[in-house]
């Protein structure tokens, strides 16, 4: 009886195996779509940012007036940094990848995206969309 459980088995894994290298692929794939939008979307609007500051910057200089210098800053993303929340961060944490890979878990936000499509920015937030839709959080 062993042997043939021990064949179901086999039949079994040799089939997730072959699944789990296409999910790799589609992994790979969301990575890059990732980064390319971090490189293309949100890259241009900082140098947006960037070129106005350097331009008013060069007028100044221009002009001899530097009280109207300004900083060259712009908006610093938080891409693992979870000290204002694990919901915080714009790329996933190793925690987040972890849990959602090894437990099938996923942090309130991410399960109220995946119900209803939208995004909202504490987890707090969520599990009170979450209660009034009667979901269970995971």
């Amino acid at each position: 009886m062993l042997d043939s459980v021990r064949e179901g088995r086999d039949e079994e894994v040799k089939s997730a195996e072959e699944e789990y290298s296409e999910k790799i692929i589609v992994a790979r794939r969301k990575k890059a779509e990732l980064l390319l939008f971090y490189k293309d979307e949100m890259n241009n609007v900082v140098d947006r940012i960037r070129s106005a500051n350097q331009a008013m910057n060069e007028a100044a200089t221009m002009a001899n007036a530097p009280e109207y210098k300004v900083r060259n800053e712009y908006p610093t993303p938080n891409f693992t940094d979870t000290y204002s929340g694990t919901d915080k961060p714009l790329a996933p944490t190793m925690h987040d990848i972890i849990n959602a890979y090894h437990h099938g878990k996923i942090a309130p936000w991410i399960q109220w995206f995946a119900i209803s499509g939208e995004i909202v920015f504490s987890d707090e937030e969520a599990l009170k969309c979450l209660r009034e839709k009667g979901e269970q959080n995971e």
